[in-house]
């Protein structure tokens, strides 16, 4: 009886000695359930936790915020023009077709409204970075409240009011802009070199386009329609920097910065869009959009003879960039080509030196076409 005993407390412990074995044996293997790839989540589990602690050591966060950190950023598209009448209507609102987003009309004119003064980087770009982060102040819901319902901010929300009052508060404009992760502006009175900080922060995905025109019809589109009249000795300096500054961006922050050129569009808004659409969206073989390409049928080739509004994006493109050179003042031309001169050859136009050459359609407007 003592035999068989024994015998059974023998069984019984070579049998849990078995299952001990073959239990750190799986554990050494790493073996885990059928469909499983161990070695991809081992691997997958260290590089997260060194990055975590590596980021923690050297910043001082902890694993809880560098996670946060590496969320998903809200993408922010910012057009900025050369200056006012570059084509910016037509391109801001051609962007602001790609749904859901929201999108803001010169936002900066309220930074002018408010201080009297001349919008520049001290004011202009901290107010330009809140709006991307969805801060808005009471202030600005006052001042929407001066401007037509769809002028400023042009969301779904504003269908479903009828006045700026109606639409905006602080609530309701900071939800539609929040739940939004595109967030689209487009702004004139803004230095591309001023761009730098918000293309170095880690709070949105960036993206710049820098749209430019002749500076000969941007001039002549402001004097021959009583805008804001720009000086030839001012802004001439400005868009030489522009132009300086977009090389030297594109070049430290790629995938980031696009210069576009509405004399390119005009030509071809099918191949420009296209452009512009795979820069923003990242696709290098993506298509327009129906919404995009039902713009462009609708803005660009323009069927009827009535003359269009000042602000009106209506034309027919293949006209429009040529037409100022039947219609400006000889002294402007000559302003403009006097302090320009070096920006219009950058820009890869012909000087015409006179007003008789400047009408006279056998000499092009582009260099290479000469």
């Amino acid at each position: 009886m003592k035999k068989q005993k024994l015998k059974a407390a023998c069984m019984i412990i070579l049998a849990c000695a078995a299952a001990l074995f073959l239990w750190t044996t799986m554990l050494a293997l790493h073996v885990r359930p059928r469909n499983r790839h161990p070695r991809r989540e081992s691997l997958r589990f260290d590089f997260f936790q060194r990055l975590l602690e590596e980021r923690e050591k050297a910043f001082n966060l902890s694993p809880q915020q560098v996670q946060d950190e590496y969320a998903e950023r809200p993408q922010m598209w910012v057009l900025v023009g050369s200056t006012a009448r570059s084509g910016t209507s037509l391109i801001g609102e051609l962007m602001s077709k790609t749904k859901p987003s929201i999108y803001f009309f010169e936002p900066e004119l309220f930074v002018r409204a408010s201080s009297g003064n001349l919008v520049m980087k001290e004011n202009g770009m901290p107010f330009l970075e809140a709006v991307g982060e969805c801060r808005f102040d009471e202030a600005f819901i006052e001042w929407l409240h001066t401007r037509s319902k769809g002028n400023v901010v042009r969301h779904k929300m504003t269908g479903r009011c009828r006045t700026s009052t109606q639409c905006f508060t602080m609530d309701t404009l900071t939800e539609a802009c929040r739940s939004e992760h595109l967030r689209i502006m487009k702004v004139i009175r803004f230095r591309i070199r001023w761009m730098r900080e918000l293309l170095s922060s880690s709070k949105f995905d960036f993206k710049l386009v820098h749209l430019i025109r002749d500076p000969r019809a941007s001039l002549r589109s402001m004097y021959s329609h009583h805008l804001t009249k720009l000086q030839p000795d001012y802004y001439c300096p400005l868009i030489e920097d522009d132009l300086n500054q977009i090389k030297e961006l594109e070049s430290e922050f790629p995938g980031q910065v696009l210069k576009l050129k509405y004399e390119s569009f005009c030509l071809d808004p099918e191949g420009q869009s296209s452009k512009l659409w795979r820069f923003l969206s990242g696709n290098q073989t993506a298509s327009l959009p129906p919404e995009w390409t039902a713009f462009l049928e609708k803005h660009t080739h323009k069927k009827s003879n009535h003359i269009d509004p000042v602000y009106g994006t209506v034309r027919d493109t293949r006209d429009e960039y040529l037409a100022w050179r039947w219609e400006i003042h000889e002294d402007l031309l000559a302003d403009v080509e006097k302090y320009c001169a070096s920006a219009i050859h950058n820009l890869g136009y012909n000087l015409f030196g006179t007003i008789d050459v400047a009408r006279n359609k056998s000499v092009p407007l582009f260099l290479e076409d000469l």
